[in-house]
């Protein structure tokens, strides 16, 4: 029989006693000791795929935001070398 394999994660320190506070307030309630672990494992194995998809959509705004700022900026240069003055909108896009 194949025992569990373990691996390690490195969380910074205030994670983990944000985490370790949380446990304690949970084993008062519960009255049964709940590690800080046992709050990651619950988290990874019930939120894991909402945190993906969370992750995907942020990243797929932020590569439209990207490509948006990029056409302005292409449109505004454009028009510049046309002779148009955009400072205005420049500083509009900026903020």
């Amino acid at each position: 029989m194949q025992k569990n394999k373990r691996t390690t994660i490195s969380i910074p320190q205030e994670k983990k006693l944000r985490l370790e506070r949380m446990a304690i307030d949970a084993s008062h309630v519960a009255k049964k000791p709940i590690s800080w672990t046992d709050i990651v494992h619950y988290l990874i194995d019930t939120y894991a795929k909402d945190a993906c998809d969370d992750l995907k959509s942020k990243a797929i705004l932020e590569n439209k935001n990207e490509e948006n700022e990029k056409k302005i900026k292409v449109s505004i240069e454009i028009n510049l070398t046309r002779g148009k003055d955009f400072k205005g909108l420049l500083q509009t896009t900026k903020s």
